[in-house]
């Protein structure tokens, strides 16, 4: 994200909604972040950029709000719905056990996809400059936490920072295995 930061020279920045669950930490950039639960009361054309993680495959049309609140940008992280755990794992699972799942990353299909997220973007007037896929571990990765093993209601995050050397070799894995191994897909767009 810093590489956006240098590359598109912003200087203030809104996550919005916000959800501590997420657990970001606030040096994610080195301009002014400003963490908010929602978009109601910012000002229009507030921030440089204006993003979130996790939102947008649930509620489509906080895009039109993030847009009002950009001067510049605006980006969006989405579960990867072709990923191994998200997309088979964690649904063989509940469907065994017979329980719904409560995990964060539910939403509209079409919208954890590259092309679905883009569409999104483009239909609402902004043009993406960049997408892809992020959060690409080596290990083959469940999806499914400890919590709902267990039992309990709403997940836990496991407290397993990805040691950043192998976050910097995510640019290198093949797009194949991107894919199918990627938590998040992206897009990050320019508000005309």
């Amino acid at each position: 994200m810093r590489r956006w930061e240098k590359k598109y020279e912003f200087a203030t920045a809104l996550q919005s909604p916000y959800d501590p669950y997420i657990n970001d930490e606030a040096n994610i950039f080195t301009c002014e972040l400003t963490f908010s639960s929602s978009l109601m009361n910012v000002a229009s054309k507030s921030y440089d950029l204006v993003f979130n993680f996790g939102f947008l495959q649930r509620f489509p049309y906080l895009i039109h709000e993030m847009k009002r609140v950009s001067k510049h940008y605006v980006a969006a992280f989405t579960p990867n719905r072709y990923n191994f755990g998200h997309g088979f794992i964690r649904s063989f699972y509940h469907r065994v056990r017979g329980t719904a799942c409560q995990h964060i990353d539910r939403g509209e299909p079409s919208l954890m996809t590259l092309d679905g997220l883009v569409g999104l973007f483009e239909r609402s007037g902004l043009t993406v400059l960049e997408k892809g896929h992020v959060d690409i571990p080596i290990w083959l990765d469940t999806v499914v936490h400890i919590s709902e093993l267990l039992g309990s209601g709403r997940p836990v995050p496991l407290k397993m920072p990805m040691p950043k050397q192998l976050v910097s070799l995510e640019d290198l894995w093949p797009n194949c295995f991107k894919k199918v191994q990627a938590h998040h897909i992206y897009a990050f767009a320019e508000s005309l």
